[in-house]
């Protein structure tokens, strides 16, 4: 999966702002789909997840160099591993 940067808001406080909103038409399509489980509405659910997403991974590239987004996402990896949340962790990690 790779979802490209866009471009950002003037500052991050107004990109954070931004990813509310986004996150906002997330919360809404769900439940329109909740309302009428329809393809149509699913498919706006996840389009609007990845809208989200996209909103807070440019967030992070205003601020953030490659080096320190790789470093950032192996932390929480590794995070996330100790904490038994990854998908593809097994019983016996």
């Amino acid at each position: 999966m790779h979802l490209k940067v866009c471009k950002p808001e003037e500052t991050m406080e107004k990109q954070l702002e931004h990813c509310g909103k986004e996150l906002e038409e997330l919360v809404q399509a769900l439940a329109m789909y909740r309302n009428n489980p329809d393809m149509k509405h699913r498919a706006e659910v996840m389009f609007e997840a990845m809208d989200t997403i996209t909103c807070l991974w440019t967030f992070i590239a205003m601020e953030f160099s490659r080096s320190e987004i790789e470093a950032g996402i192996e932390f929480i990896n590794n995070k996330n591993y100790v904490r038994h949340y990854l998908l593809e962790q097994g019983e016996d990690d």
